[in-house]
């Protein structure tokens, strides 16, 4: 929800990025392998793809986010671990934790309208079947993985059915041009 200033990229490639550098050294001085390593990424790696249909091994994107999951996921596959999983997980929703709070939030206050034309695709993952993926992947997975549920939905949809759920009516949308002037880059 902020503009992707040059001090913001560099806060987002040192919190992805070094960081995940930081541990996969850590672990290189390790006298064994480690079984598994599990490294959290986003599915912004695919980045802004329209109406494609995408699948775990579609070609990451262009644009800051996809740059900074490729580097990020880079530096994930040197851990010295015996398999290494990337997941790459689509927008988390579920009660207590993930996006969905900040989205009932917004629908309360009346401020949950379609974003731009609604079009945009919007791959979600519950924050249950996020869990139950990631101990399978602690448990047999290796390589990349899209962390999402099997379908996506558009984010006209996805405001329609929050705004259901708590018994509102859709607000009025935010035009592209509002959200862009808003938030830069980020918007995408």
């Amino acid at each position: 929800g902020r503009r992707w200033t040059a001090k913001r990229k560099h806060e987002l490639i040192e919190s992805r990025v070094a960081s995940t550098e930081r541990l996969v050294a850590a672990i290189a001085k390790r006298p064994d392998r480690l079984p598994v390593f599990v490294s959290a990424s986003a599915i912004g790696a695919y980045g802004d793809r329209g109406d494609d249909l995408l699948d775990d091994d579609s070609a990451t994107g262009i644009g800051f986010p996809a740059a900074l999951c490729r580097t990020w996921e880079a530096a994930a596959h040197k851990a010295a671990a015996s398999r290494v999983v990337v997941a790459r997980f689509g927008i988390v929703l579920g009660r207590g934790g993930g996006a969905l709070e900040p989205l009932l939030r917004l629908s309360k206050w009346h401020l949950g309208g379609v974003l731009g034309g609604g079009e945009q695709w919007v791959s979600w993952i519950h924050l249950e079947d996020l869990v139950a993926g990631l101990l399978r992947a602690i448990d047999s997975l290796a390589g990349t993985f899209a962390f999402t549920a099997p379908h996506p939905v558009q984010q006209r949809e996805l405001s329609r059915t929050i705004a259901a759920s708590l018994d509102l009516a859709v607000e009025l949308p935010a035009p592209a041009f509002a959200i862009k002037l808003a938030l830069g880059e980020s918007s995408s």
